[in-house]
């Protein structure tokens, strides 16, 4: 599989989607379409099979290249450790609250305690 890098650039109200590997250019007016565009004129230009194709974008909000493709990806990785970490939180919030019920403590005191409705701590310690 061959790889390519596109830049994807806003130009008033289209897209530009610049092949550089292939001196390459096309344009768009929704952003989502860039990809299929990209693939589209390196299959024209190279006659490979669009399933051959792997294309990075990158893009930027005007050519001067200050690319927001690196921003989103760091966001959404903060994102995913951010929803590790509370799932990890939550798993130990329903441990505790097993804990309590144990000790024969009533639901609505386990909810006062942990912050939490006591319909949550029913489902967690009924399951």
């Amino acid at each position: 599989m061959t790889a390519y890098e596109v830049t994807v650039v806003r130009s008033g109200a289209w897209w530009d989607v610049l092949v550089p590997k292939i001196e390459g250019l096309t344009q768009t007016r929704r952003l989502g379409e860039a990809e299929l565009m990209a693939r589209e004129l390196i299959a024209l230009e190279t006659a490979q099979p669009i399933g051959d194709i792997d294309v990075c974008i990158q893009v930027c909000l005007d050519s001067g290249g200050r690319s927001l493709s690196h921003r989103v990806d760091r966001v959404r990785q903060d994102l995913a450790a951010i929803a590790s970490a509370q799932a990890a939180a939550e798993a130990e919030l329903e441990q505790i609250a097993r804990e309590m019920a144990g000790a024969e403590i009533s639901l609505r005191e386990i909810g006062e305690f942990l912050g939490v409705a006591p319909q949550r701590v029913r489902r967690w310690v009924s399951a």
